[in-house]
C-alpha cells in the first residue's frame, strides 16, 4: 500500500514538472538565440558610468515583442529609471554606448544595423538607449518603435540588444521541491490514518 501512494505521488510530480516547463518555455527566446557573443566584449560590454550596467549585444538584430526573452545568467533587465539613477549616483561616463566600438563600423557589426538598447520598459516608455549616444543617454525609440513597430506587426528592426543590470543571486529553494514535499507529506499522512 506504502509503494503504491509513493508511486501515484512520483508520478504527479514527474507530470506536473512537465507540464510546468511545458508552459513556462512557451514563446522563450533563449540566450543562445538573440545574443550575440563574438564582438570584441563577448556581446557584454560594461558601461562606464556604473560597474553594474551592461549592454548586451542581440544576435538577429530584430525585437519581437511577443516573445519572452532568457536573461544571461547572473544579469536582468534594467529599468530606465534604474540605468538613470546610476548615471546620477555615478557621474559621467566617457565614450560611446557601442558605436565603433568592440570591432563595430559604426552601427553595423556582422552584417547587421544597430541602434536600439532597450530597457525592460522600453515598449511601455518609447525610450531605449541609442548605440550612437553618449553612456548614459535615454533617448526616444524614434528610429523603431514610433515610425515601425505596430500591434499588427510585433517585429523591430535595428535592436541593438538589451541594458542590464548585474543581480545579487540568492539561492532559493526549487518550487517543485517544495510541492513533492508537500505531497510525499499528504500522501505519508494518508497512510497513517489508514493504518
Amino acid at each position: 500500500m506504502k509503494s503504491k501512494y509513493l508511486t501515484i505521488a512520483f508520478t504527479s510530480l514527474l507530470v506536473l514538472s512537465t507540464c510546468i516547463t511545458n508552459i513556462a518555455n512557451a514563446g522563450l527566446i533563449t540566450v543562445d538565440e538573440w545574443h550575440d557573443t563574438s564582438d570584441g566584449y563577448n556581446g557584454l560590454k560594461q558601461s562606464t558610468f556604473s560597474d553594474d550596467i551592461f549592454y548586451a549585444v542581440s544576435r538577429t538584430g530584430v525585437f519581437n515583442n511577443t516573445e519572452n526573452y532568457e536573461m544571461i545568467s547572473g544579469f536582468r533587465m534594467a529599468t530606465r529609471s534604474e540605468y538613470l539613477a546610476e548615471y546620477a549616483a555615478n557621474g559621467p561616463g566617457a565614450g560611446h554606448v557601442y558605436h565603433g566600438t568592440g570591432g563595430w563600423s559604426g552601427y553595423v557589426w556582422n552584417g547587421i544595423t544597430r541602434h536600439q538598447f532597450l530597457f525592460s520598459d522600453s515598449v511601455e516608455t518609447g525610450l531605449t538607449t541609442h548605440a550612437g549616444t553618449s553612456d548614459g543617454i535615454v533617448a526616444l525609440w524614434g528610429s523603431a518603435y514610433n515610425t515601425q513597430y505596430t500591434p499588427l506587426d510585433p517585429l523591430v528592426s535595428n535592436w541593438a540588444g538589451f541594458v542590464l543590470v548585474k543581480t545579487q543571486e540568492v539561492p532559493e529553494p526549487s518550487t517543485l521541491a517544495i510541492f513533492a514535499l508537500g505531497v510525499i507529506g499528504l500522501a505519508s499522512r494518508r497512510r497513517k490514518k489508514q493504518s
